[in-house]
């Protein structure tokens, strides 16, 4: 991190309704070669080895903070940044308030900045994991439960924590269209959930049957995330794809 060795990427997410760009996912990649970057599942073990990871995800949400920021000082508003965190993070006093500070200083507006609680380890719903969470609510971040469907990612979380979006895993994607169980079993999920009034996101969209099968009517506001829509991308060709026309953020359409 001192010698600027990651690479700050982002993966666009779109609505199924007319496939329109609505924000994006921060992704880190670490040069371990020249023009050779290797993916998280081949660092974060040895982040969290050396207790790295805390500065790590402090360190993407600044980014993140200071793409939004130069984004509406280029006349390209309306976007998020999704940013992973895991549940120590939450389990810390001083996160809340770290956050705040970044929100604070590059003028983050409500809706703009989203965290993804990611698998790992289970979050223990204490005061301080609760009071992590109300404070940056009230300071304007959205919330989603990352992974649905997988691990610690249960009905009784989502029945116990404030997330205003879930992430629906890519292996519940893998086998649709041509698997009627899984098929069956993807659709009460989103119907779910948008029960639920929770926003969704489904990830791992590889092919377009993939994105026809989930073309309908009632789940237009639904959004999509994968390489067979667009490969994580460098900030510099993420801000050309923003419209330079400003649109509403998605947390005033609640």
């Amino acid at each position: 991190m001192e010698d600027q060795q990651f690479r700050f990427l982002l993966q666009p997410q779109y609505r199924l309704d007319g496939l329109v760009l609505c924000g994006f996912e921060a992704l880190a990649r670490l040069r371990v070669a020249p023009d050779q970057w290797a993916a998280p599942e081949h660092f974060l073990p040895l982040a969290h080895a050396a207790g790295l990871m805390e500065a790590l995800t402090l360190q993407m949400i600044e980014d993140a903070c200071r793409t939004l920021r130069s984004w509406r000082g280029g006349h390209r508003p309306g976007m998020f940044i999704a940013v992973n965190v895991e549940a120590d993070d939450l389990h810390d006093v001083r996160f809340a308030p770290r956050v705040c500070r970044l929100l604070a200083r590059y003028r983050i507006e409500p809706g703009e900045l989203e965290l993804e609680l990611v698998e790992g380890r289970p979050l223990r719903l204490g005061d301080v994991a609760g009071t992590n969470i109300r404070l940056l609510r009230q300071a304007g971040v959205r919330w989603a439960m990352d992974d649905f469907g997988t691990g610690h990612s249960t009905l009784c979380r989502l029945a116990e924590l404030p997330f205003d979006t879930v992430k629906i895993d890519k292996t519940f994607l893998a086998r649709i269209p041509h698997d009627t169980p899984a098929c069956i079993l993807m659709a009460a999920v989103i119907d779910m959930c948008l029960a639920l009034h929770k926003q969704v996101v489904v990830e791992g969209i590889e092919t377009d049957r993939q994105r026809l099968w989930l073309a309908r009517p009632h789940w237009q506001a639904v959004r999509m995330q994968g390489n067979g829509l667009s490969l994580p991308l460098a900030e510099v060709v993420a801000r050309e794809r923003i419209p330079l026309a400003s649109r509403v953020l998605p947390h005033q359409h609640r």
